[in-house]
């Protein structure tokens, strides 16, 4: 059976910035395995257990597959560096998957993980995957909070120092768990938006075009009215007229 890659999609992470969730390709393994090399030993030993660089080759291999049924990977991109990788692979039936996410070190708490996960889910959902499971470390804070940031209904045991998540993925109108799924969702976006505004309705300097001595003038008024309201950042008066 021949799987078709998920087509590019840019999304916001919390910050405003745009970044690209695609399919992984084989020809990203060397992308795929320096983002994992470039990991410290500490969040290397978080996501594989284990502090061997070793562990970096492995996951690229896995990750940079050509796509197959039971399995899929995802990239996110960042002028075109590849700064967070998601996948999920069948697990011992044909509704459940286990899923891992991994996040450059540098771009912890900015979203990432969050939007692969969502990305994730709708794609197992459209191949009838109702469940996730997933095992972390109860060290692993950031994890965790991807988990819950999703909106998703945990289902945890804990042994020997290791979670063992599940996640039953919402499943459409009617499911108490979507509902709660939708609603982070649109959280999530909704305060991503607003910080992709941010560059607007807070600049670091404003231009004002026209600008003139001429009191009475409408560019001399605006000038004012952002002096006078108390503007901290820089202001350029502009007038091709004046020297």
């Amino acid at each position: 059976m021949t799987v078709q890659a998920r087509p590019s999609t840019y999304a916001l992470m919390t910050d405003g910035t745009t970044v690209e969730i695609r399919s992984a390709r084989p020809d990203d393994f060397d992308a795929v395995r320096d983002m994992h090399a470039n990991m410290s030993p500490e969040n290397l030993y978080l996501r594989f257990f284990s502090m061997s660089r070793v562990a970096a080759e492995r996951e690229a291999q896995r990750i940079c597959r050509e796509p197959a049924p039971g399995r899929a990977s995802l990239l996110a991109v960042l002028d075109g560096r590849v700064i967070g990788c998601g996948s999920y692979e069948l697990a011992n039936d044909p509704q459940t998957a286990e899923v891992a996410m991994s996040v450059a070190d540098d771009l912890h708490n900015r979203g990432v993980g969050t939007l692969l996960l969502e990305h994730l889910i709708s794609l197992a959902r459209s191949r009838g995957i109702r469940t996730f499971v997933a095992e972390t470390l109860t060290e692993n804070a950031l994890m965790l909070q991807v988990f819950a940031n999703a909106g998703l209904q945990a289902h945890r045991t804990l042994e020997d120092g290791v979670y063992d998540l599940r996640f039953p993925l919402p499943r459409g109108d009617g499911d108490v768990g979507t509902g709660t799924y939708l609603d982070a969702v649109a959280e999530r976006e909704r305060s991503a938006d607003v910080a992709s505004l941010a560059h607007l309705l807070i600049p670091d300097s404003v231009a004002v075009i026209g600008a003139s001595r001429r009191i009475g003038s409408v560019g001399r008024a605006i000038l004012q009215n952002i002096i006078d309201d108390g503007y901290a950042g820089r202001v350029y008066a502009v007038n091709a007229r004046s020297g």
